[in-house]
């Protein structure tokens, strides 16, 4: 199994989503002497990002960048556009190598789904997955799969009018957690399915709810799939109210994704447990083996 990483993605500063949760997957994965190699994020025309995000966006990343100009949860410094890029060609990269060998990971930082067409917020300024999909769709019906308990307002507002990608999203209801106004089953179309649980769900409905998902998402006829991998519906991560309590869940939902027997990418988006967070990562990981 191949895993895109770059040591760069270290040196992103933000103190809620902290380089060390990188850290503690890669710790994980060397202490456990798991099955995977390596690989570079890819180099990407920043003119590309176009694809999913608008000019004025773009440049707004970039003078903020240049001048340190921060948000409460979008910190600037002077590394922050080139490394977001950066996190967009790991994403792509993973989409790649998926295309080729079935399954590959994204294990970069900052993260994505927050981020929409022309806006950036909660720890993500560009939509790393989305960017991936766009690039690397290449005329195919691509199937997203969103479990971070957070909606992924930024990746439904990029393809929300668009009937060849479709979104599939299991989290927390949105009257009770970020990002408030988006990911309600009103929101749903053709395309887009929101599956919010209601604070205290736990591990069965969550697969439930996956397995009722990927039913619809299957009668769309998808090509590929991308999934934005968060692992904050763990009970012990402290930053929602769903309580995913054990590793094997992840796993279950790995294995119900793998079903579709289609090229699969996956990208991290949250998850900040610490100590049980590269076991967590790879019980989903494991189910692609």
């Amino acid at each position: 199994m191949k895993l895109v990483y770059s040591p760069r993605y270290l040196e992103h500063e933000n103190p809620p989503e902290v380089s060390g949760r990188l850290k503690a997957i890669l710790s994980y994965v060397e202490r456990s002497k798991l099955p995977v190699k390596f690989e570079e994020p890819k180099k990407i025309d920043e003119a590309d990002l176009l694809l999913v995000h608008s000019g004025r966006m773009v440049d707004e990343l970039k003078e903020r960048s240049a001048t340190e100009r921060s948000e409460p949860e979008n910190p600037f410094t002077k590394k922050t556009f080139e490394i977001a890029k950066l996190a967009c060609g790991g994403a792509l990269r993973a989409a790649e190598i998926a295309d080729d060998e079935g399954f590959s990971f994204a294990l970069v930082r900052p993260p994505g789904h927050h981020a929409g067409r022309d806006f950036f917020q909660g720890f993500c300024y560009m939509n790393n997955l989305a960017f991936a999909v766009r690039k690397n769709q290449k005329g195919r019906r691509a199937l997203i799969v969103d479990f971070d308990v957070h909606h992924g307002n930024g990746t439904q507002d990029i393809f929300y009018k668009d009937e060849s990608v479709f979104y599939l999203s299991v989290h927390q209801d949105p009257h009770t957690l970020f990002p408030y106004r988006s990911g309600f089953v009103s929101e749903n179309n053709s395309h887009v399915k929101n599956m919010p649980l209601p604070p205290g769900a736990g591990d069965g409905e969550f697969v439930n709810a996956m397995k009722e998902g990927l039913k619809a998402a299957r009668k769309f006829g998808p090509e590929f799939v991308a999934v934005s991998a968060g692992f904050d519906s763990y009970s012990q991560d402290g930053i929602a109210e769903l309580r995913v309590a054990e590793t094997k869940t992840f796993s279950l939902i790995g294995k119900e994704i793998a079903k579709l027997k289609l090229p699969t990418f996956g990208v991290l988006e949250g998850g900040y447990y610490l100590p049980d967070l590269g076991k967590n990562v790879w019980g989903f990981l494991s189910a692609f083996l």
